[in-house]
């Protein structure tokens, strides 16, 4: 039996989960996904997506209870869970401990020799297809509506994704200024001039900024990228299936 706890935002969470089944199916293990609100990602699953109806797969929503016994450990909850933890898991691995031993290629085939096992992770730690994971996750109605009703527009062109981390991802931000996206568009027009893009971005401001300087070759979102709340999160799905229906990234 594995218990896992996704942790992280959207993506994270979505990543670790594909990659915990992968693992389970692979060894014939039973899997117990315990999802947790926090500020983070403040949304139930169900919140988001239709129900996991497939065998021995087994996802509820955090409680309270929860949170004392299964919740990884750490300073806000006076590392209490891992009390509970110590004795009731056989093998225990949390998130640092997970991205460092998925940094340094291990084999988490090795984890699955028997006994119950707990991993808190945000990381992809286990292979697992796109195709896997935008069939294990069907949005709730009211945003597959949405999505449906947003892609009629891509059928009209190509449509090309474009996704821009401004607030909290240093990398994205050091690695990836607007010029070199400008760049990559122009490039693009100038080949095919009928070429449309999806702009999914946390920044207000290149949304400004890409709609001023291509005009209706921008779709985009008027809503505000916030996963402190619970429309913000739908938001977030809905931009993370409209991306994936481009022709690419």
């Amino acid at each position: 039996m594995i218990t896992l706890i996704p942790v992280g935002g959207l993506a994270n969470r979505l990543r670790t989960i594909c990659s915990g089944i992968e693992l389970a199916r692979k060894h014939n293990y039973r899997i117990k996904i315990v999802w947790f609100k926090d500020k983070g990602l403040n949304s139930s699953f169900r919140g988001l997506f239709e129900p996991i109806n497939l065998p021995d797969i087994f996802l509820k929503e955090g409680t309270l209870v929860d949170k004392l016994f299964i919740d990884r450990p750490r300073q806000k909850n006076f590392y209490i869970p891992g009390i509970y933890q110590t004795v009731a898991f056989q093998k225990r691995f949390y998130p640092k401990e997970m991205q460092e031993l998925t940094d340094r290629g291990y084999d988490f085939n090795r984890l699955c020799a028997g006994g119950s096992l707990y991993i808190a992770s945000y990381t992809a730690f286990y292979p697992f297809s796109s195709a896997t994971l935008l069939k294990m996750f069907r949005p709730i109605e009211s945003i597959r509506k949405r999505i449906d009703s947003f892609t009629a527009n891509f059928q009209q062109h190509e449509t090309i994704g474009i996704h821009i981390r401004r607030t909290d991802h240093i990398i994205s931000i050091q690695e990836s200024p607007t010029e070199l996206f400008f760049e990559r568009i122009d490039k693009r027009l100038r080949i095919s001039p009928n070429t449309c893009f999806y702009l999914a971005t946390d920044s207000e401001e290149e949304k400004v900024t890409f709609m001023e300087r291509y005009g209706n070759k921008i779709y985009t979102l008027e809503e505000k990228a916030d996963r402190t709340n619970y429309s913000g999160m739908q938001h977030a799905v809905t931009e993370f299936f409209l991306l994936s229906r481009t022709k690419e990234i």
